[in-house]
C-alpha cells in the first residue's frame, strides 16, 4: 500500500533529468525511513554525477549543468540540415548586433567549425577608446545521434587556446544514450572533470509554492577554496550525512498563520561536503526544502510529510557510476 499524496499516484515517464536516459532507469521502491506506516512508492532519477529517488508523481528540472565552466543545454532532436540552418541565424544576428534590454550591444567575433561542433564567438561592444576586453563570450553547438546540445561560456585571453580547447572536448564528449556519468537533460558526460556542477528543482507539477531544491558541486580540482560547510548554516544547525559527506541540517516551521512577509511556512536547509584547497579534488552538496503557505500543515504537505520527503531524498542521494 502506498501514500498518494493527496491524488492518485502515476506512473507514466515524464520529461525529467536525462530524458529517456531516466525513462529507462526509473524503479520503484517505499520509504522505511523515517515514516514506515506511510511508505511512498518512488523511483530513481539522476542530476548530475548522483542518482537519487523522488516520489512517482514528482518531476525533476534540471535549472543548470555546467561542466568545466560551460553552461550545457539540450536543443532536442533536429537533422543536420535543421541544425545548420538554426546556426546560420543565430551567425547572421550576431553580425548585425543584438542590443539587450540594458542597451548594451554584442556583436559577432568570429566563426569556426571543430569537428562536430560550431563555434560561435562575439564581444560587447565598447566605444571606449583604449579599452581592451579580457575576455569573449561563446557558444558552441554540437549534434550527438541527432540530439543538439548547446554550450555557452566565456574564453579569457590568457588562456585562449586552452579554454577553446577544453570547450571542444567538452562538447566533443557529450553523449545523448544511457551510462555511467555526469547526468544532464537528455544526456551525459562520461568523463569526470576538475569542475562539475549541477542544480535540480523537485517538485509536485500540481502544486504551487513547494519543492526541493538541489545544488551540487564537484571535480578533480576545485576551483577556488572550498569552506567547510559547517560554516554556511546557523549554529543550530545539526549533523547530517548526505551521500557519504559530512554535512549540517537545519529545519524550520512555521505553525498556523505564519504573519511573514515571504509566506514561507516551511524551510529545511542542508549543506554537506568537506573543506577543499584550490586545485584539490571537492564535493559540495547543498538543499532546501521550501513551503509557501499560511500554514505549515496545509494539505497535502503537512510537516511530517514534508519531514519525510526531505529524509527519503537526502538519504537516497548516492554516486552514479
Amino acid at each position: 500500500m502506498t501514500m498518494s499524496l493527496g491524488r492518485s499516484t502515476r506512473t507514466t515517464a515524464f520529461l525529467i533529468v536525462g530524458g529517456a536516459i531516466a525513462a529507462a532507469a526509473v524503479t520503484h521502491s517505499v520509504w522505511s525511513e523515517p515514516m514506515q506506516e506511510q511508505p511512498f512508492a518512488t523511483r530513481a532519477v539522476c542530476a548530475g554525477r548522483y542518482d537519487l529517488n523522488i516520489p512517482e508523481g514528482f518531476e525533476i528540472r534540471i535549472d543548470a549543468a555546467l561542466l568545466n565552466g560551460f553552461q550545457v543545454t539540450t536543443l532536442g532532436q533536429m537533422d543536420e540540415q535543421t541544425l545548420r540552418t538554426t546556426v546560420e541565424t543565430r551567425r547572421r544576428s550576431l553580425e548585425d548586433g543584438e542590443t539587450d534590454a540594458s542597451g548594451e550591444q554584442t556583436r559577432l567575433r568570429w566563426a569556426r567549425e571543430n569537428g562536430r561542433t560550431t563555434i560561435l564567438a562575439s564581444d560587447v561592444v565598447i566605444d571606449i577608446p583604449g579599452v581592451v576586453l579580457e575576455s569573449y563570450e561563446v557558444e558552441a553547438y554540437s549534434r550527438q545521434n541527432g540530439t543538439v546540445f548547446k554550450l555557452v561560456g566565456t574564453i579569457t585571453q590568457e588562456n585562449e587556446a586552452d579554454e577553446l580547447a577544453m570547450l571542444t572536448h567538452v562538447a566533443e564528449g557529450l553523449r545523448d544514450e544511457d551510462g555511467p556519468g555526469f547526468c544532464l537533460d537528455s544526456g551525459r558526460y562520461p568523463e569526470r572533470l576538475d569542475w562539475q556542477v549541477v542544480e535540480a528543482f523537485i517538485h509536485d507539477p500540481d502544486m504551487v509554492g513547494y519543492g526541493m531544491t538541489l545544488s551540487i558541486s564537484d571535480g578533480l580540482r576545485a576551483p577556488s577554496d572550498i569552506p567547510d560547510p559547517a560554516k554556511t548554516l546557523s549554529p543550530n544547525a545539526t549533523s547530517r550525512q548526505i551521500a557519504d559527506q559530512p554535512g549540517y541540517e537545519t529545519q524550520i516551521v512555521t505553525p498556523g498563520a505564519t504573519g511573514r512577509e515571504d509566506g514561507v511556512a516551511i524551510r529545511f536547509m542542508a549543506s554537506a561536503g568537506q573543506e577543499a584547497k584550490a586545485g584539490q579534488p571537492f564535493v559540495t552538496i547543498g538543499a532546501e526544502l521550501f513551503k509557501d503557505a499560511e500554514s505549515a500543515d496545509t494539505p497535502p504537505y503537512d510537516t511530517q510529510t514534508s519531514r519525510a520527503l526531505w529524509d527519503s531524498i537526502l538519504t537516497s542521494l548516492r554516486p552514479r557510476p
